[in-house]
């Protein structure tokens, strides 16, 4: 008995050490120093990783608990929900020769998150068998992760780089040109205000519209890699924007493998005033459009070297000048998010700040030269009107055209009926859920609880069966997981009220002595009962009589 009893122990423990070990993703250290990246980097580590792995474990279930062990240097916790960014309606296009081609439908790759431990913030991931970036906050600082093949040329698809944003250095000034806006453009798009402002919100949505041009093609070559680092550079550019309550949705996004389809100019007004006539026509509904371009673009109302993007106007979210242009000009998608935040920045009535008057060292988002430490708005500067925080805001609470969060994605949860157990430790519990999609699209249910046979389970019908009681967490999704909603049930245990049954109880049974002995033999068939609860109830007896 002793011995069942420790197998029975040593097979649990190993049971469980196993299932614990399965979302800790390790990265072996790798000694690598090349000049470009001493030249671009004060401090980077490089590791070896298996991502394919953590992109198969995190797409099983819209929520997902990992443990990131890089080294000795990096044992990180992170609870990551899976957030993707592209809107319901979002299409992936090639615009061709022959027109105009929808790419199929893919899953997305954004999931966002916290980082589980003192000092942890907000992460941004963005994950997929091929692709792999993210951005942890530590301490208030941003450390990203990503390919060290987007930096190094032949580096080891899985081998990535390691950095801290402070450590990045750029080579020479990169600007924007877009405080020197059109001389005869108004200050803001002449569009209905009828929030007024002081409109207050929660959180908002915001549709925008990418398009990379044929340069980007050249680059590249591949629709799904042009895509992927888009929607992750927009996944970085929303983080920035989370003390605004701002969430941005990606509507559309066009790559031009054909000839030009836009200007190949390198003035950045001139790329913009084409964009402007032909992102209305082709895009679908959205606030802001935005252009990558490979090329060196200048001007912007200016004539300085180092120019890497430019708005339309400042203030014009949602109107007829809702347009920026970003040039490719890093291998980091961290600096590549960032630049996106500020060009939109403009858009949101942003202009560039000076020194903040409450911390003068630090430069902001809306820096005129971008930095590996602007991630913060200002709250004001020198000037008065250098208090972009409170722009943006009266920017915001003055459209009426942008949407309350959740509300372009039309998935809700509307009911979730639990059933409990039948007996004590059936395991027959059931969970019901019910969910609405507008428009109608197929809803996947995933039922996630605690015991290992029921830790994940998936369907499209929303009905669980053969639950042990306990708490359940149900995720459902839309086609590609596009839209998202969650909520929590209980099963509970089974109760016993009923009395089990004697079926065959003997009566009273008379016999006499066996001969020649003070005594007999006295025979009965088994005792046997009934239970509602089990199936083979032991009956208990005791004998008594007269002797």
């Amino acid at each position: 008995m002793r011995v069942k009893i420790l197998t029975l122990g040593v097979l649990c423990f190993l049971s469980f050490f196993g299932t614990s070990q399965n979302n800790v993703f390790e990265g072996e250290p790798v000694e690598i120093r090349e000049p470009d990246l001493d030249q671009s980097f004060k401090e980077y580590s490089v590791y070896q990783l298996n991502t394919e792995k953590i992109a198969d474990y995190v797409n099983r279930s819209p929520s997902s608990a990992i443990r990131l062990v890089l080294g000795e240097e990096y044992d990180w916790d992170l609870n990551l929900v899976y957030h993707d960014i592209r809107g319901s309606n979002f299409r992936e296009v090639a615009i061709t020769e022959q027109g105009n081609v929808v790419q199929p439908a893919r899953r997305g790759i954004t999931y966002r998150g916290t980082l589980n431990q003192r000092g942890g913030g907000e992460v941004r991931m963005s994950i997929s068998e091929s692709f792999f970036m993210g951005m942890i906050t530590v301490k208030d600082e941003h450390v990203y992760i990503e390919s060290l093949s987007r930096m190094m040329k032949g580096a080891p698809s899985n081998y990535f780089i390691v950095y801290k944003a402070s450590d990045f250095i750029l080579d020479g000034p990169v600007d924007c040109g877009s405080n020197k806006v059109r001389q005869n453009a108004p200050s803001e798009e002449s569009i209905p205000h009828t929030m007024g402002p002081t409109r207050n919100h929660e959180c908002l949505e915001v549709e925008i519209a990418l398009a990379a041009d044929q340069g980007m093609w050249n680059r590249y070559g591949n629709i799904t890699t042009i895509g992927d680092q888009l929607v992750a550079v927009t996944n970085v550019c929303e983080a920035l924007y989370g003390v605004f309550n701002l969430q941005y949705i990606v509507v559309d996004l066009f790559v031009a493998i054909a000839d030009p389809v836009w200007t190949n100019s390198l003035e950045a007004f001139d790329i913009l005033d084409d964009f402007r006539v032909w992102a209305p026509v082709n895009f679908n509904q959205h606030d802001i459009g935005q252009i990558w371009v490979t090329r060196n673009i200048q001007g912007c109302g200016g004539s300085g070297p180092g120019l890497i993007g430019c708005a339309d106007i400042i203030g014009g979210v949602c109107g007829d000048m809702r347009y920026n242009v970003n040039e490719d000009f890093s291998n980091s998608i961290a600096f590549l998010g960032l630049l996106s935040a500020h060009e939109n920045g403009h858009l949101w009535d942003g202009v560039h700040s000076q020194a903040d008057s409450i911390s003068p060292a630090v430069k902001t988002i809306m820096w005129p030269s971008l930095s590996s430490s602007n991630t913060g708005w200002s709250s004001g500067g020198i000037n008065a009107s250098d208090n972009n925080t409170l722009r943006i805001n009266d920017h915001i609470h003055s459209r009426d055209c942008l949407s309350d969060c959740g509300t372009l994605c039309g998935l809700e949860i509307t009911s979730i009926t639990p059933s409990a157990e039948g007996c004590p430790g059936a395991g027959d519990g059931v969970v019901t859920v019910v969910a609405s999609s507008v428009p109608p699209e197929t809803i996947t249910y995933v039922l996630t609880g605690p015991s290992p046979s029921t830790a994940e389970v998936s369907n499209t019908t929303g009905l669980f069966t053969g639950l042990a009681d306990g708490m359940y967490t149900v995720d459902v999704s839309t086609f590609l997981g596009s839209c998202t909603d969650a909520g929590v049930v209980t099963v509970d245990g089974g109760t016993d009220g009923t009395i089990p049954v004697i079926t065959n109880c003997p009566g009273d049974i008379t016999q006499g002595n066996d001969n020649a002995v003070c005594g007999a033999v006295v025979n009965f068939n088994n005792i046997l009962a009934t239970d509602n609860c089990d199936d083979s109830p032991t009956v208990e007896y005791m004998l008594s009589g007269v002797v």
